[in-house]
């Protein structure tokens, strides 16, 4: 795993200590921010609760700790988290510094992430994307795929997004 010492904005924060700053509700809303700020309602509460959905299996999503926190941090899970130069990366560490900062930054699709947040920690909101444990975006699932799509259910479309499932292991009492 890369090194995560990089400083962030300046700020003396690297982002190690940055990520162990955040606890769940900012860890959560944050991801909500940089994966799907530019998406409707729905899209935000199914993407919140794909995150809900693999809590329930931490280690099959490479979490060090069953928590939102250990979930979206997980290496390679949510590309957003993913350290680089990428201009959303870099917005995400600059959002998540000034919310660890204390600041509420004065942004509607952050007030909107937070409060989705909530509701799904809280378990408030309803699990339109009905059990996902999966998503990406409808064109890149359309046009190429990426191998682990392929082998995964469709369980809906919500904003620009399709939501996956893995489908439940055959059982060994199940005849062929």
């Amino acid at each position: 795993m890369p090194e995560i010492a990089d400083a962030v904005d300046g700020g003396g924060l690297t982002e190690r200590d940055l990520r162990a700053a955040l606890n769940d509700y900012s860890a959560l809303a944050v991801t909500l921010w940089a994966e799907a700020r530019d998406q409707p309602i729905e899209g935000l509460v199914a993407i919140g609760h794909v995150i809900k959905n693999r809590r329930a299996h931490p280690t099959r999503y490479k979490a060090t700790e069953p928590s939102y926190r250990g979930i979206v941090l997980a290496h390679d899970q949510f590309s957003c988290w993913t350290p680089g130069p990428d201009a959303n990366h870099q917005a995400l560490l600059a959002l998540a510094r000034r919310v660890v900062g204390g600041e509420s930054p004065d942004d509607p699709a952050w007030r909107e992430c937070a409060w989705v947040a909530v509701g799904i920690i809280e378990d408030r909101l309803r699990d339109r994307a009905q059990g996902s444990t999966h998503y990406l975006t409808q064109d890149l699932y359309r046009d190429h795929p990426p191998i682990w799509a392929t082998r995964l259910r469709w369980v809906a479309d919500l904003g620009s997004h399709v939501f996956l499932i893995e489908p439940p292991e055959p059982s060994l009492t199940q005849r062929a």
